[in-house]
């Protein structure tokens, strides 16, 4: 991400990076649970994920974090892919954040 944002000003150009929400930001909901249930390293991977999150938004402060985003949502299909609903209010608040950047 660094580099990333080192190329791109070095091209003139603003490098804006969003933090993604995976289902281990979530609180879970049944349903959530029971897809963390498929795969009993996942659930054994929470506390690694909330420690990497800790670590990785104390050195990169300018991501902008929406991993909360999808809070009791049930739209995830497994710890990463969502579904399109997920997707829809990931793009809109990806949107909200760029509309208040440009003006």
């Amino acid at each position: 991400i660094f580099e990333a944002r080192v190329l791109a000003s070095h091209q003139g150009a603003d490098f804006i990076h969003f933090y993604q929400p995976t289902l281990f930001n979530n609180s879970h909901t049944a349903y959530e649970k029971k897809i963390l249930s498929f795969n009993p390293c996942w659930t054994e991977a929470v506390p690694l994920k909330n420690k990497f999150d800790e670590d990785f938004f104390a050195s990169s402060e300018i991501s902008i974090d929406l991993s909360d985003v999808l809070q009791e949502t049930d739209t995830f299909f497994d710890y990463i892919h969502t579904s399109s609903s997920g997707n829809r209010i990931i793009a809109d608040k990806m949107i909200t954040y760029l509309d208040g950047f440009i003006e």
